[in-house]
């Protein structure tokens, strides 16, 4: 897992303002440059190298055009001229990378992706959390320049509609619609809580994958209006089951597994990368990728995110693994930090 680390590191440091110049962020990507950036990968390191690399030309995409086009004629003109841009090497890498997650699409079982290569029985049929990674991995190549198809958001659009559950113990909410200038209409929208559980069938939602599923269907809402592919009725579908999402997760957001549906969990018992920092880090991914500050519109995730994540941080900087998982004492995890 060195290169999924290393590459996780690298992220966190360049999100909390370290220069790409700094020697230590150079001395990491030719580090990742000399071990191939662990060709063979699939949904999660897919993931994490592609964001790595998208947040890492973030000057590139910005001055390309790419992170403020509007039109589809605009984002392909940008796109264009971002891809041109880049090194041959890197965007040899992303193509790989791409070409290598497709391999780990499941077409049965409910459709998702999967650990790894599927014809050589790399999973176990898809679920949500490789496909989540999935998807932020084609968000991060399209960024980048990459030329990904619409019909790979499409495809999962129609999946999480499908498979959305509705969690009906929640009250339903009466919410006015939007016209495209932001202002409230006359148009009332009845929305029901629900969401998305492990297994990518209709299965009760958890907190984490509830998540997951909204901040894909934000990227696809992007992806495909950014291709003009995106009919009103989808868009319709996708804010609907976005907004009943967050109503769920309004409702699970607290640091309690004795939650009906789980709630965060503790810090405390979380094992590296799982539970509740898997919560936090799919709710912030697809809070900030669907533009909402408040859950149900009252529920600040941010905040409360934050102040369970300070009040658990070690004095030396690090976040541990659970003491349930490592023994008899916590030790520092590359992951949770």
């Amino acid at each position: 897992f060195a290169r999924e680390w290393s590459a996780l590191c690298l992220l966190a440091m360049l999100h909390g303002g370290v220069a790409r110049e700094d020697a230590a962020i150079e001395k990491g990507m030719k580090w990742l440059d000399e071990k191939k950036w662990m060709m063979l990968s699939y949904s999660y390191e897919a993931g994490i190298f592609l964001m790595l690399l998208q947040k890492y030309y973030e000057k590139e995409a910005l001055a390309a055009g790419l992170l403020s086009a509007k039109t589809p004629a605009d984002f392909k003109v940008a796109r264009k001229k971002l891809r041109d841009s880049l090194p041959a090497e890197r965007n040899k890498i992303i193509d790989q990378i791409i070409s290598n997650l497709e391999l780990a699409r499941v077409t049965g079982n409910n459709g998702g992706y999967t650990y790894g290569r599927v014809a050589e029985g790399g999973g176990y049929g898809g679920d949500n959390s490789c496909t989540q990674y999935a998807l932020l991995a084609y968000h991060a190549a399209s960024l980048l320049g990459a030329d990904i198809r619409g019909d790979v958001f499409k495809r999962e659009v129609r999946r999480l509609l499908d498979s959305f559950y509705e969690a009906k113990e929640i009250a339903a909410v009466t919410v006015e619609e939007e016209d495209p200038k932001g202002k409230k209409t006359s148009v009332k929208v009845t929305v029901q809580a629900g969401g998305w559980g492990y297994g990518t069938g209709k299965t009760a939602p958890v907190l984490q994958f509830a998540a997951a599923g909204m901040g894909s269907l934000a990227i696809c809402l992007d992806q495909l209006r950014l291709r003009g592919e995106l009919s009103q009725d989808l868009e319709d579908s996708c804010e609907k089951a976005i907004l009943g999402a967050a109503l769920f997760m309004a409702h699970n957001y607290e640091p309690d597994s004795k939650r009906p549906y789980g709630g965060i969990g503790q810090l405390e018992t979380a094992m590296d990368g799982h539970g509740a920092y898997y919560n936090l880090y799919s709710v912030e991914r697809a809070a900030s990728l669907a533009n909402i500050r408040m859950l149900n519109g009252n529920v600040d995730w941010y905040g409360i995110g934050s102040r369970l994540l300070i009040e658990a941080q070690n004095d030396d900087g690090s976040w541990s693994q659970g003491r349930s998982f490592a023994g008899s004492a916590a030790v520092p995890a590359t992951v949770n930090t």
